[in-house]
């Protein structure tokens, strides 16, 4: 008895399994009608018969398709959808969509089905129509349409396919096959059934996980209307607006910089060894970068203050500390205002760490300021940075066109695509970045250059891959960003005065960096000597030339011994590589200490020898 109820009960469990395994959730039948229309576009009607358990179609199903296929002239296009409309059960169901875009499977994601609301188990027919555009092959002698009818990328096993071909009235049937199985597979596990204008195929045996059907059939030229051939423009468009708007630029640039940016006569530096008119290092440095602010300023002040006594410079291991010393009437007006910001009240010492940011980020603020109350810097050197704005801004309107003609898609069929906008702004603000970046150099440009080319390429990617993909976009880019870039320093001039500034300053310089007098023709050289070193020192900060004036007193300071007054550390002040290494070394720490630490410094036609996956349409599904 007991043998009975256990063979009994395994004969349940066994047709549990296999009622089961004939329930799994799968596509039961996936039919489609195509129609071709005599203007060369198809409309697609697809009905795909699916089985739910609740377990991966919850919600209802999602429909992918290519959001890219290669067009007739080898380009990539984008897969333009009209009139889509989407039922379950002949009643319209909720849908959304999403492009999934990564590299040759770029995908339109077609979500069907309610998140807040679980689909009932059991079948349910899902109705697809769409019209599409540009599907269609077009040979000597025939025409074609080359179709991936359900797709490769399917999450689920479909029991049969078909597809009916409706071809304008009269037209006759040339040829036909169809394909099954995996991607590339020339299996005809298919059959076609061929009327007047009128094909069916349809799978002898079903698909599995991966398998799709393709078809493609040829009929006579000249039935549905054909594209005109390119023009003169649409093949050479973008070679044409490279070269005018080149053009334009450089007339614009030379009209300008020939009317403001033309530099007046120079004058000849005569080599000095006195700073001229008696300026301090820090107005030597704001003249000598016209007006630009940065870290040697405050550096060279500094140096300055210590060799004059009013403060002391300690050094160990690298760790810089200022040391309060008495102000005296050394100091210039500057110099004297940067003491007051350094030391106010009972302040003894100063650790150069950015742990102090503030502080130094408040002296070169201050320093800055009394500079520019002291000299008119436009007066001096006209920057002229309005029709340096509207050279960039010209540069970035004209790479924007340039972008927007690359486009295989007209502009007027782009209104409505929320994609355009979202890429077309991408690369407008990653365009931007950079060209401003370029043409406004400073510390920053480079992160923010590399930022705006990362943000620009991810614009140009998402929306057509092909834009800047060849020679002659990448030779463009490369001209107008360097034209940018060549105009903006060049349209910069300085005024008689300022000329006459640069001159003196020029003569000051040639002085300091050259090692031998007599090649500047100066009579009475000053000797060479440590005051003389440290009395210059600051200038030759100043004006970049520290390591030049250096080695010219390296013989003398060590036979001296020198070990400056104003300098204390744990190893001699000429160990290693002297002066110019501490110079370098200095100026790196006033520059790190000025930052805070918490700021921060991405398929061609069958030709009658197709195979499963090839041509056009294709895509997948799954469930959600």
């Amino acid at each position: 008895m007991r043998k009975i109820f256990l063979c009994f009960f395994l004969f349940l469990y066994a047709c549990a399994v296999f009622a089961q395994e004939d329930e799994k959730e799968r596509i039961t039948g996936f039919h489609s009608e195509i129609v071709i229309l005599e203007n060369g576009n198809i409309r697609v009607t697809e009905r795909i018969s699916v089985y739910s358990d609740q377990y991966d179609i919850r919600h209802g199903i999602v429909r992918t398709l290519p959001y890219y296929f290669t067009n007739n002239a080898g380009k990539q296009q984008v897969m333009r959808l009209k009139s889509l409309s989407v039922k379950r059960n002949g009643q319209r169901e909720n849908t959304s969509q999403t492009s999934v875009i990564s590299g040759e499977r770029s995908y339109r994601e077609i979500y069907i089905g309610d998140s807040e609301r679980l689909l009932p188990r059991g079948e349910h027919e899902y109705t697809i129509s769409y019209e599409t555009p540009n599907q269609l092959f077009f040979h000597d002698d025939s025409d074609e349409l080359y179709w991936n009818v359900t797709g490769n990328d399917w999450a689920f096993d479909i029991d049969s396919a078909s597809v009916r071909i409706i071809l304008p009235d009269t037209t006759s049937i040339l040829k036909t096959n169809c394909y099954t199985g995996a991607y590339g597979s020339t299996t005809q596990g298919c059959e076609s059934y061929v009327g007047k204008d009128t094909v069916v195929f349809t799978t002898k045996a079903p698909l599995m996980r991966g398998e799709g059907l393709t078809v493609s059939l040829f009929f006579p030229r000249d039935i549905v209307k054909r594209p005109p051939p390119p023009t003169f423009w649409e093949i050479n468009r973008q070679p044409i607006f490279a070269g005018l708007s080149i053009l334009v630029l450089l007339f614009y640039c030379f009209l300008t910089w020939s009317g403001i940016g033309r530099d007046p006569q120079k004058q000849i530096p005569v080599p000095t060894f006195n700073p001229p008119n008696d300026w301090s290092p820090a107005v030597s440095r704001f003249l000598y970068k016209k007006g630009i602010k940065d870290s040697k300023l405050l550096s060279a002040t500094i140096i300055s203050l210590a060799v004059k006594g009013a403060i002391g410079i300690a050094s160990e291991r690298k760790v810089y500390t200022l040391i309060r010393n008495e102000k005296n009437d050394k100091l210039t007006a500057e110099e004297s205002n940067v003491y007051d910001v350094l030391f106010p009240g009972d302040r003894i010492m100063l650790k150069v760490s950015d742990k102090h940011y503030n502080v130094f980020q408040k002296a070169t603020k201050a320093l800055n300021n009394m500079l520019k109350s002291q000299w008119n810097i436009k007066k001096i050197f006209q920057p002229n940075t309005g029709f340096a704005f509207l050279g960039a801004l010209f540069t970035l309107i004209a790479v924007f066109l340039y972008f927007v003609i690359s486009m295989d898609e007209p502009l007027a069929d782009l209104g409505s695509d929320i994609l355009f906008y979202i890429t077309g702004g991408l690369f407008l603000a990653g365009a931007a970045m950079t060209i401003f970046a370029v043409s406004f150099w400073k510390k920053s440009s480079y992160f923010l250059i590399i930022i705006g080319l990362v943000v620009a390429s991810i614009g140009v990617l998402l929306s057509d891959t092909a834009v800047f993909l060849n020679l002659t976009s990448l030779l463009y880019v490369v001209v107008m960003l360097v034209g940018c870039r060549l105009y903006a320093y060049l349209i910069k001039s300085p005024t008689e005065e300022g000329v006459k500034i640069l001159a003196e300053l020029e003569g000051f310089r040639m002085y300091m960096e050259t090692a031998e007098e007599h090649r500047l023709d100066i009579l009475t050289p000053p000797e060479r000597t440590p005051e003389l070193f440290e009395r210059l020192l600051s200038y030759a900060i100043a004006l970049d030339v520290e390591n030049k004036w250096s080695k010219k007193f390296d013989e003398v300071l060590s036979q001296a011994g020198y070990e400056p007054d104003w300098y204390r550390s744990d190893r001699p002040f000429l160990s290693g590589r002297g002066i110019g290494s501490f110079s370098r070394s200095f100026v790196s720490s006033i520059s790190s200490s000025s930052v805070s630490p918490n700021s921060g410094s991405g398929g061609r036609s069958s030709s009658g020898g197709g195979f499963s996956g090839g041509g056009r349409g294709g895509g997948g599904g799954r469930g959600w």
